[in-house]
């Protein structure tokens, strides 16, 4: 049995993450494909520093009379209120941690292959559970998404609010931190915290009546810890926790440069490259390398369209073209070696077959995992946005750059939005943890705000998704939470002077401010 003194024989890691453990060695397998460190099956050995009240009673032998042998009497003393509330306190704690890591994980089956992902997703978290014993604000922030987990599960109120006070508290904590620049910059745990406390601001099942801004608040702390990264430098981050913590920060980096067409200074030569100095790029490295660079073409576009000059737009198209291209290579590259994966070791590269299958049954990536499928998801979601404008571009440029002299589904937007919705209910299954309702977000926001700009009313589409997001029989409290957040975020999108023009409320608004995302331009 896992964490019962005595009775466990499980390594280390899998005692404190309460998992089953195959006790494997040196490394057991689950610790291994989950992408934590296994920490080995001896015991430390713990010394506690204790001084012994003067006042206190405490158990002895006394020597009688000859022959006679008794125990001298025990406190029977009730510990004092303050002690109580501490242990309740510690309780507390260690069970919310538990059910936040119970919540956010996929169940095995949605687990990807360790050789295909290198476990990136996951090393991040272990990396926040070890540095969480030496840090109060960490384990406030795994406290309050624990709390808020649960309470999202059983709707209770009062978890609502304890949630919400450990995260008040662990914010403070971070803030005065932040007050010293040099202290921050050499605490470890800075960076988990600010993270953790973003992932709490998707799922905390907010109360609207309290103005909760969940987006614009998610966006505060992945710009804050975006620039704690860019001021420790690259070659801060190249190895153990610092490497792990910076890899997943990116992924949050690229949705919210993305969501605002924005560049990043992480989308650089030299932040592409320096963190992997010492260790090879995982497949998850490589399309993170390439999906950074997305936002800042996007931004190219933009200010080429808004009054640039032809030559500006040629030079953004040819941008963008260049990504597509440099995307369709690691998209055949990636699915052949899935596709030989799944044939077996001795199977030959054949990617024609493996691309015609996958694009025929997209439920091929889904077969490897959530992170696998998640990766083609942001794929298909930068289709949309970059087919998009290079059609807005194509206007502007002389004949021979024009985009529709590239054939294909890459530069096709609604071929793209078609393939997320086939996904998406994959994605809403429960047992694909909070991280599957995380890893949709960005593309069912897309998908959401491209149909949304074609029709003047609310088409199939739209209403699919929605209804699929809305089923609460099927997808918990989750499905309307990130409905909700999606929301918030196309007003912390625009610029308050494009938000000024917003028609009424009501589709129509929506249907405005979708257009003026992705650019299309009044109609």
């Amino acid at each position: 049995m896992v964490n019962v003194p005595g009775r466990s024989k499980g390594c280390n890691t899998c005692r404190r993450r309460k998992k089953g453990c195959d006790l494997r060695r040196p490394s057991c397998a689950r610790c291994v494909r989950d992408g934590f460190q296994c920490e080995g099956y001896d015991r430390p050995t713990i010394f506690v520093s204790h001084q012994p009240d003067t006042n206190s009673t405490r158990l002895v032998t006394v020597r009688p009379r000859a022959g006679e042998w008794r125990l001298a009497p025990q406190d029977t003393r009730t510990p004092s209120p303050a002690k109580q509330q501490g242990l309740a306190r510690g309780a507390l704690q260690e069970a919310a941690i538990s059910e936040f890591f119970n919540y956010f994980f996929p169940r095995d089956d949605f687990l990807p292959r360790a050789g295909v992902s290198n476990l990136g997703s996951y090393s991040w978290m272990n990396a926040s559970l070890n540095l969480s014993p030496n840090s109060l604000a960490l384990r406030q922030a795994l406290c309050a998404l624990g709390l808020a987990s649960t309470a999202s599960q059983t709707g209770d109120k009062k978890l609502i609010r304890q949630g919400a006070e450990y995260y008040g508290a662990a914010l403070a904590r971070l803030n005065y931190t932040l007050q010293n620049p040099q202290a921050a910059a050499n605490d470890e745990s800075v960076l988990p915290t600010s993270m953790l406390l973003a992932v709490y601001e998707q799922f905390n099942g907010f109360d609207l009546t309290l103005e909760s801004k969940p987006g614009r608040n998610w966006l505060a702390h992945v710009a804050g810890f975006a620039r704690l990264i860019e001021l420790r430098g690259p070659k801060r981050h190249t190895t153990g926790h610092a490497h792990a913590l910076f890899t997943q920060c990116r992924v949050s980096i690229f949705c919210s440069c993305f969501s605002k067409r924005k560049g990043t200074v992480f989308q650089s030569d030299e932040w592409r490259s320096i963190p992997w100095m010492e260790r090879p790029k995982s497949r998850r490295d490589q399309i993170f390398d390439i999906l950074i660079l997305v936002p800042g073409a996007l931004e190219v576009c933009d200010t080429a369209l808004a009054g640039g000059s032809d030559g500006m737009c040629v030079d953004a198209l040819a941008k963008l073209i260049r990504i597509r291209r440099i995307f369709e290579t690691w998209k055949s590259s990636f699915t052949t070696m899935l596709w030989n994966e799944e044939a077996g070791s001795g199977a030959e590269d054949d990617a024609a077959n493996a691309m015609d299958w996958a694009e025929i049954h997209p439920e091929f990536y889904m077969r490897h995992g959530v992170d696998i499928a998640s990766w083609v998801m942001l794929y298909w979601t930068c289709g949309i946005a970059m087919g998009l404008s290079m059609r807005a571009l194509s206007g502007r440029v002389p004949a021979e750059f024009r985009v529709d002299t590239f054939a294909g589904d890459a530069f096709d937007p609604y071929y793209h939005a078609q393939r997320i919705i086939e996904c998406v209910p994959y994605f809403l299954q429960p047992d694909t943890g909070l991280i599957g309702f995380q890893n949709v977000a960005l593309p069912v926001g897309v998908c959401l705000a491209y149909f949304a700009a074609f029709s003047r009313e609310e088409p199939e589409e739209r209403k699919i998704i929605r209804s699929m997001m809305l089923d609460s029989s099927k997808v918990g409290p989750y499905g309307p939470l990130i409905l909700q957040f999606l929301r918030q975020m196309e007003d912390q999108a625009l610029p308050p002077s494009d938000l000024e023009r917003m028609p009424s409320g009501g589709y129509d608004g929506a249907r405005w401010k979708c257009r003026t995302w992705l650019r299309i331009g009044e109609k």
